[in-house]
């Protein structure tokens, strides 16, 4: 595999707490609770990449391109990548793209920035 890749599954659960308001006819995954995961995969990309500084925290420093193409319902299993874009150059934030898929689709897609720079 790719060092600037990592891949994963979530399984969204079929019952939790959150289904009773987030919209309780038709319940469906919180896109922030998925925009969280696909974080989680990418902070640990960049924990294994030669790319971060040792003893530096890996914390997203900005978000851009979030789109939710499709609502995800309660029991659904998410495929997620993210991948670190190339080209950046030594002192510019490092860009990863995310990406949620079920079943081959797109389901949520975006772009974190981390910095290192902003903790030195």
């Amino acid at each position: 595999q790719d060092p600037g890749v990592a891949e994963g599954l979530l399984q969204v659960p079929a019952n939790a707490p959150f289904f009773r308001d987030h919209f309780p006819r038709r319940p469906v995954f919180p896109a922030t609770l998925m925009l969280d995961a696909q974080l989680a995969l990418a902070c640990e990309l960049l924990a294994e990449s030669d790319r971060w500084p040792v003893g530096v925290p890996i914390v997203p420093t900005r978000m851009t391109r979030v789109k939710v193409r499709a609502f995800t319902p309660p029991g659904a299993m998410l495929q997620l990548r993210a991948a670190i874009r190339p080209g950046s150059a030594n002192g510019d934030p490092i860009c990863v793209d995310l990406t949620a898929s079920a079943e081959g689709k797109p389901v949520a897609t975006a772009r974190a920035e981390f910095n290192p720079e902003s903790f030195a």
